[in-house]
């Protein structure tokens, strides 16, 4: 049972089902091109904003001449406007790709699932299969969208701030590198947790639509009301009731 436990683990630490994601994502190779070339420039745009502030603050305010100040000022309002214009990009391209490839997935799943036999309904739970469809989805999505576009984003400015460091200062650079585990280590710690927490969550949500079944009654039959009755009763009768016998004539008396 821990080594099938250990290898669960396992797998579910492992990036490589996200490879089966690929057949989807080529789906929609124009916008993923757009993601990352808008990517790329708002990450570059990031890090040649403080080297702009460096130079504006060693050589504009030593100038005589108002109009280099007035020069770079421009200079950074055209990177900022450049740095927002791509970020919005990236957004739109990432959130609208990780949309399609969920959408795309459902539907496969969901022909899928249609065309299996009883006999897999019976083995298997019907709200677990739903939770496939809704919850483990939803998270493709925010793998596929917002978190990888982050996490390349990250380490684009990552490495293009320690080679810039090195460049800058060796000295202070390793420095900084060496105060790297310290951060690192309590975020892939808390990442675990997380990671735990929001799988037991899943599994919970999965048991959750056969568990109220089991445990609320039966609905009692439904009994007819006293005026379902007297409407029946009334339906039953016939419409035209029968004549009767007309009445003997009255005898005058003597």
């Amino acid at each position: 049972m821990a080594e099938q436990a250990r290898g669960e683990e396992n797998k579910r630490r492992s990036l490589r089902p996200l490879g089966r994601l690929t057949p989807y994502v080529m789906r929609y190779r124009a916008m993923v091109a757009g993601a990352l070339i808008s990517l790329a420039l708002a990450a570059v745009t990031s890090l040649a904003l403080p080297l702009a502030v460096r130079r504006m603050i060693d050589h504009g305010f030593t100038q005589s001449d108002g109009s280099f100040i007035n020069s770079y000022f421009a200079m950074l309002m055209v990177m900022a406007v450049v740095l927002a214009v791509a970020s919005a990009l990236r957004y739109y391209f990432v959130i609208t790709i990780g949309e399609r490839i969920v959408a795309d997935l459902r539907s496969d799943v969901f022909a899928h699932v249609t065309r299996l036999s009883p006999s897999f309904f019976d083995v298997n739970q019907s709200g677990d299969i739903v939770s496939r469809l809704t919850a483990d989805t939803t998270q493709i999505k925010s793998a596929v969208g917002a978190t990888a576009s982050v996490a390349l984003r990250n380490l684009i400015l990552c490495l293009g701030a320690m080679g810039m460091m090195i460049v800058t200062s060796p000295k202070l650079s390793s420095l900084v590198i060496g105060a790297i585990p310290l951060i690192v280590f309590p975020l892939v710690a808390f990442g675990r947790s997380v990671r735990k927490r929001s799988r037991a969550a899943q599994d919970t949500l999965a048991r959750l639509p056969p568990s109220p079944t089991r445990r609320l009654p039966p609905p009692a039959p439904s009994r007819p009301s006293t005026a379902r009755i007297s409407q029946r009763h009334a339906m039953a009768q016939p419409s035209n009731p029968p004549m009767r016998p007309p009445a003997p004539p009255s005898v005058p008396a003597p």
